[in-house]
C-alpha cells in the first residue's frame, strides 16, 4: 500500500509545482508579441518602487526611453514582480536600476505593464544583436505602428505549416509578411516587408492563398479597433538545418 501513496504523493506534488511554474510560449516571437502589445521600447530604468501595498502584485519603475517603437512616450511603467513586497508571482521579474531593456508593455488599466516573458530581451547583449530585433522592430514601426490584434495563442499567427527548405548558409534568415484580409478570409493584399527573394515570394504567395486553413485562423484572431480587415504580420524562418528525406 505504501508504494501506491508514494507514487500519489509525487504526481500531487509535480502537479502543484508545475501550476506555479511561469511558461513562455516557444512560438511567440518578438513579431507576435509587437502586434499585441500597446508598448515596445527599448529603455532604461532609472529608478525602482518597492511593492506598494505589499499585496501589488507589481512595482514602479521610472524609465528613460531609448528608442519607441509601438505606444506613446511614458516616464514610468509597472512590473510584474517583487521588489519589497511579500507577493509571489512565477511569472514576475527584477530589473535592476540602470538596467536597460526592451519591454513590451500592454495596458492594466492606465499603467503600461510588463513582466518575465515580455521584459528579458537585453539590447547590449550579443543575442539581440545576432537574432536583428532592432531591425524586426523598425521594420514592424514602418509598417505596422498602429496596428493591434488579439489572438487566443501564438500558435495562430505562427507559420508551422510552411514547408521549410534546407539550404544551411541561410540558417538566420527571417522573413516578415504583411498580410490583410476581410473577415470572410478573403486575402486583400500580400506584402513582403523584408527584401526576399523571387522564389521565396511564390513560395509565400502559394501559402497564404493555397495552404493557410484561414477560416480556423480567423476565429482565433481579431482587431482590437474592429475594423473590417484584419492585418497580420507573419515572421517567418524559412530555412532549416534539418535536411529532408531524399536530399
Amino acid at each position: 500500500m505504501k508504494k501506491p501513496i508514494l507514487l500519489v504523493f509525487i504526481l500531487s506534488l509535480a502537479f502543484t509545482l508545475s501550476s506555479y511554474a511561469c511558461s513562455c510560449s516557444i512560438f511567440d516571437t518578438v513579431t507576435s508579441q509587437y502586434q499585441k502589445a500597446d508598448f515596445v521600447a527599448t529603455l532604461k530604468i532609472i529608478k525602482i518602487y518597492k511593492n506598494f501595498p505589499d499585496t501589488n502584485q507589481y512595482y514602479k519603475a521610472d524609465v528613460e526611453i531609448i528608442d519607441l517603437y509601438k505606444g506613446k512616450t511614458l516616464r514610468s511603467i509597472y512590473i510584474l514582480g517583487n521588489n519589497g513586497g511579500s507577493i509571489y508571482n512565477s511569472c514576475g521579474t527584477f530589473i535592476e536600476e540602470g538596467e536597460t531593456r526592451l519591454i513590451i508593455g500592454s495596458f492594466e488599466g492606465n499603467m503600461i505593464t510588463t513582466y518575465l516573458c515580455t521584459s528579458f530581451y537585453k539590447p547590449n547583449e550579443v543575442n539581440y544583436k545576432n537574432n536583428r530585433i532592432a531591425e524586426r522592430l523598425t521594420l514592424l514601426k514602418k509598417h505596422v505602428k498602429n496596428n493591434s490584434i488579439s489572438f487566443i495563442n501564438e500558435m495562430t499567427i505562427y507559420p508551422y505549416d510552411f514547408k521549410q527548405n534546407y539550404k544551411p548558409e541561410l540558417i538566420n534568415y527571417f522573413s516578415l509578411v504583411k498580410v490583410i484580409i476581410n473577415r470572410n478570409g478573403l486575402i486583400k493584399q500580400v506584402k513582403f516587408i523584408t527584401n526576399d527573394s523571387d522564389t521565396l515570394k511564390k513560395a509565400y504567395l502559394d501559402y497564404f492563398n493555397n495552404i493557410i486553413n484561414w477560416t480556423n485562423r480567423l476565429k482565433k484572431i481579431s482587431n482590437k479597433n474592429n475594423s473590417e480587415n484584419i492585418t497580420v504580420v507573419f515572421e517567418i524562418k524559412p530555412y532549416t538545418s534539418l535536411k529532408e528525406k531524399g536530399s
